[in-house]
C-alpha cells in the first residue's frame, strides 16, 4: 500500500469512528533522509503533498540534548512546535 492510500485508508477508519474529528485532523507528513543536511524529505513532501497535509521539520523539533539523532523532545516542546503549525 503507498503512502497516499494509507493515509486515506486511515482518514476513512477515523471519519467511521469519530464523524466529527475530521473537520480539525491535521497531517504531519515528516519524512527525512539519513544524509546529514539533505532537504530530501521537503523535497519529497513538495513533490507528492498529500492536499491538506503540512511538513513537519522532524529534525528542528528532534530532543537537541540527545546523542541519539531523530529523538522526540519533551512532551512540552512538542507541543509548542506542533500548536505552531499552521
Amino acid at each position: 500500500m503507498d503512502s497516499r492510500t494509507f493515509v486515506w485508508w486511515m482518514v476513512s477508519c477515523v471519519v467511521q469512528l469519530y464523524p466529527g474529528l475530521y473537520t480539525i485532523l491535521m497531517f504531519l507528513p515528516a519524512s527525512w533522509d539519513l544524509d546529514t543536511g539533505s532537504d530530501r524529505g521537503k523535497v519529497q513532501f513538495n513533490e507528492e503533498r498529500i492536499e491538506g497535509s503540512v511538513f513537519f521539520d522532524i529534525d528542528n523539533v528532534s530532543d537537541k540534548c540527545s546523542s541519539l539523532d531523530h529523538m522526540l523532545p519533551s512532551p512540552q516542546v512538542f507541543q509548542e512546535h506542533v500548536g505552531k503549525v499552521k
